[in-house]
């Protein structure tokens, strides 16, 4: 009976603890006072708005002043789950505690914050216009809406977490959690609580699944750890993470089964890397992981899915890895159309690898922003409407990873990119990056930008990309686009039209699923120190006069002239949706090949099938290199 209450209470703090009409506050200040510093005025009347502090990770929920009260009101449902022993351990009642209900009442009490814009007008030239600039500001005022709120509710969960947690180590006999900074756990050891005892699980001899042989295929075992642990629930995974605090590094393999959301943020790890891995082929499912400001941390073989509007955050976080994983919807239907989530945020992060991941069924796969040394290899991206977004970022590498099956809505006035650099609201562009060997492959009736790499602070210009070995095939006229950059080599790439790049129009179909399209170009505007060379296009790379560029290829269509199909690659033209890339290698033998235009031979790309620590050790060897 103890045990109950002691469990209503806990539950009764998530929804009490945190004044939510103080985060909405808070919510509309921090929109109005982003779009004043843009220089940008959003709709709405700003009649009896009031100041309020600033949330941050730093910021105590109850410290938030309000100086006066909000006229709205809403309610946020409780879960609907059973307190009792069995859903805590098992992790089902904070499952339901998303953050849904609060996203909810953030729309409902800050109506500016739900009809922001969201769509800009695409047109050939694609220069950034006024409309754009708003939609880059509110983007970036969104996410850090969203980082402050989630913080503050965090922080309370993290506490509510903690006592729970204690309380069933108490009943059941288990360790009890190490206390983190700012949160205070009870020695509950010595309590006398009712419940039933837990019985005692004996894993069962599970052997890790091992990676396909090949010649190529990392072989071996995971660097030496102080401890190993098996876990089978929420329950036991929490009190495993928190011992491995202490640990001169160790290995945690989850169990299939359905462990909800794992907030571990602020954990070091300074003794030694944890290492979360699937015990067996079946990935565990969680609905979103969050290892915001944490360190030290390798995850692989896992599954997210739910509607989070963000599945795994790295926020401050440093030397992380992911790998071996799956990113979705909760309902991952291939229709991007209903989702309106992100796979990953890697923001104010350093030292960040993400491999051999599958993002399918999302709005956004990864958004990369104030970071440093991230590492984007050999990862699938589909059926999403956009792929990823990248700002004010030093050593960035994009390396062999797959993107096709992009579907936006056009009637919505959505123009996605394959990869965006951007840099509105920041202070500094992308320098120190490659994109290496890297296969879009947007065939169909939908125009999908390649590479757009703009910079609209102009004061702020990106610096020394190297963009190398990439396949675009689609119908955007931004193939691979780049503008205010100073030291860019463009060097092998292969940018070519499907079919729907005949078409030379932007006409829409009615039910926003098609677009017009335009043969697809390379160029570099607004750019110093530029080198072009050994690249196959429709057109030969487009500089500013006076940069360099030689041995470049162009191919034949209506309006240009070049060289036949048929005279560059071996099959000629490839007009299907999802050609392989093997119809992109340079026809041999052939005068391009001679001179070593286009890409010489495939390669691998996207997703591996290299097994849960195949992949993780072939990621660490790449972690260790750097970007």
């Amino acid at each position: 009976m103890l045990f109950n209450k002691g469990l209503a209470l806990c539950s009764a703090m998530v929804l009490a603890a945190v004044p939510y009409q103080a985060m909405a506050q808070s919510t509309v200040q921090l929109v109005e006072d982003d779009a004043r510093d843009s220089g940008v005025m959003l709709g709405g009347s700003t009649d009896g708005a009031v100041r309020t502090t600033q949330l941050s990770s730093a910021t105590s929920v109850s410290n938030v002043l309000i100086a006066a009260p909000v006229a709205t009101t809403s309610t946020v449902s409780a879960p609907a789950t059973t307190f009792n022993s069995s859903t805590f351990l098992s992790g089902e009642w904070f499952s339901s505690l998303n953050t849904d209900s609060l996203r909810t009442l953030l729309s409902s009490l800050t109506p500016a914050t739900s009809n922001l814009p969201g769509t800009v007008t695409d047109t050939t030239t694609r220069d950034a216009t006024v409309v754009e600039t708003v939609t880059e500001v509110v983007r970036d005022t969104v996410e850090t809406v969203t980082d402050a709120v989630a913080g503050a509710v965090d922080a309370v969960v993290d506490t509510v977490v903690a006592v729970v947690d204690a309380a069933v180590g108490a009943v059941t006999g288990t360790s009890q959690p190490t206390a983190t900074a700012g949160v205070t756990v009870p020695d509950l050891s010595g309590a006398q609580l009712a419940g039933p005892s837990a019985p005692v699980v004996v894993p069962p001899a599970v052997d890790d699944q091992a990676a396909p042989a090949g010649p190529s295929q990392p072989t071996g075992q995971l660097p030496a750890v102080e401890k190993t642990f098996d876990v089978y629930d929420r329950a036991q995974l929490w009190t495993a993470l928190n011992e491995a605090l202490n640990l001169s590094g160790a290995i945690i393999r989850i169990h299939p089964g359905n462990y909800g959301s794992l907030l571990w943020k602020k954990r070091l790890h300074t003794k030694g890397r944890v290492f979360l891995v699937a015990a067996t082929a079946e990935k565990p499912v969680f609905t979103k992981m969050d290892f915001g400001g944490s360190q030290n941390i390798a995850i692989s073989g896992v599954k997210v899915a739910s509607g989070e509007s963000v599945l795994i955050s790295f926020y401050g976080a440093k030397d992380v890895l992911l790998t071996d994983s799956m990113l979705t919807s909760a309902n991952n239907d291939r229709n991007p159309w209903d989702n309106g989530n992100t796979g990953i945020h890697i923001r104010s992060a350093a030292d960040v690898t993400v491999s051999d991941v599958t993002f399918e069924d999302l709005r956004l796969a990864i958004y990369v922003q104030r970071s440093a040394n991230v590492i984007v290899r050999y990862n699938t991206m589909n059926w999403l409407r956009e792929g990823m977004n990248v700002a004010a970022t030093d050593r960035f590498l994009l390396h062999r990873n797959y993107f096709t099956e992009f579907h936006p809505n056009y009637a919505k006035g959505e123009h996605p990119d394959t990869v965006q650099f951007w840099n509105v609201n920041e202070t500094a562009g992308v320098s120190n990056s490659k994109l290496i060997e890297n296969v879009m492959i947007h065939g169909g009736c939908r125009a999908v930008q390649g590479f757009f790499l703009g910079a609209e602070r102009a004061a702020y210009w990106h610096s020394n990309l190297e963009i190398r070995g990439n396949v675009y095939y689609g119908s955007s006229p931004h193939g691979i686009s780049v503008s205010r950059t100073n030291g860019l080599k463009l060097a092998n790439n292969v940018v070519v039209a499907s079919p729907n790049g005949d078409r030379n129009n932007s006409d829409r179909s009615a039910d926003g699923k098609c677009s017009g399209g335009y043969s697809p170009r390379m160029r570099a505007s607004t750019s110093t120190n530029v080198e072009a060379f050994n690249n196959v296009g429709m057109t030969t790379p487009l500089l500013a006069d006076g940069e360099v560029k030689y041995d470049n290829w162009d191919i034949v269509d209506a309006f240009y002239g070049g060289l036949p199909w048929a005279d560059v690659f071996v099959n000629g033209r490839m007009t299907s949706d999802t050609p392989a890339l093997s119809e992109f290698v340079t026809k041999d033998p052939s005068l391009t090949r001679t001179k070593k235009g286009g890409i010489l031979e495939a390669f691998p790309h996207g997703m591996r099938k290299l097994g849960t620590t195949g992949a993780l050790l072939d990621a660490l060897a790449a972690h260790a290199k750097g970007a």
